[in-house]
Parts: structure tokens; sequence; C-alpha cells
């Protein structure tokens, strides 16, 4: 199974386990984000941090993470989504301040095709282009 498989899996079957947990959702959600958050330390072999109910803990498995953090290889995966869209760290936001930030994002974003098309044209070259960069960070994509 690839290592990509893997990571679906795991994160695919806390899902389901915390789908069928309905006691307290709170709790639910916050061990369902700290699952995901786990899962590539889980996928690449180090079960320190695995819930009973998430993981097996196979005796043979090899760990892969410390040689993957010496390298970068970790930061790469755990970190992958930091370029992208805006990041909330704060869970106590009220919803006139949620509201805002959404509004705000909203309106970052292209309005018509020639802004579109503006943007398009100003930053080929994706990886070397840093407007490209600075662009990616608030689109929605795929």
């Amino acid at each position: 199974m690839s290592w990509i498989l893997k990571l679906r899996v795991g994160i695919k079957s806390a899902e389901n386990y915390h789908r069928k947990n309905t006691s307290d959702i709170v709790e639910n959600v916050k061990q369902l984000t700290a699952d995901i958050k786990n899962s590539p330390y889980h996928t690449f072999g180090n079960h320190s941090n695995c819930a009973q109910y998430f993981c097996k803990r196979e005796q043979n498995d090899r760990d892969y993470v410390t040689e993957m953090k010496e390298c970068g290889l970790m930061d790469d995966i755990v970190y992958a989504d930091r370029d992208y869209g805006l990041q909330c760290d704060d869970d106590n936001d009220d919803d006139d301040v949620l509201e805002q930030n959404k509004l705000k994002f909203l309106d970052s974003l292209p309005k018509s095709i020639d802004d579109i098309c503006k943007i398009e044209v100003s930053t080929r070259g994706q990886a070397s282009n840093d407007l490209w960069k600075e662009h990616r960070s608030n689109m929605l994509t795929a």
C-alpha cells in the first residue's frame, strides 16, 4: 500500500470512528482533529501519540519520522497547507469576527474576468514567481 493511501485510510478510519461516536460533539471534534494532525506520524511509524482506538501499533513497524524530520520532509507533510488560505488558530472568535474575516477574504478575491486574466499573466512561472506565491495563498483551488 502506498504512503498516500495509508495516510488516506488512517484519516478516513478516524473520521468513521468519530462519525459513529455521538456522545459529546465538542470532545469528538477535538479528538478527530488530534487524530488528523497525528496521522502523518502514525503513517510513517511513530505511534507515540496514537489513540488506542486509532492504532493497532504494528511491532515490526519501522519509525521513519526521525529521518524525515532531519531532511525536512516531515515538516513539508505536516505543514503542507501553510501556504493556502486563511489560517485561523483562534477557536474562540465570535460570530461577528468570523463574519468580518469572511467578508474581508471574499473581498480580496478577483472580481472580474479581467482581474483573473491580469493575475494569470502576471504570475506565469509559478514557483519562481513571488507574485504567484502571494496570490496562491488566497485562492480557492481544487
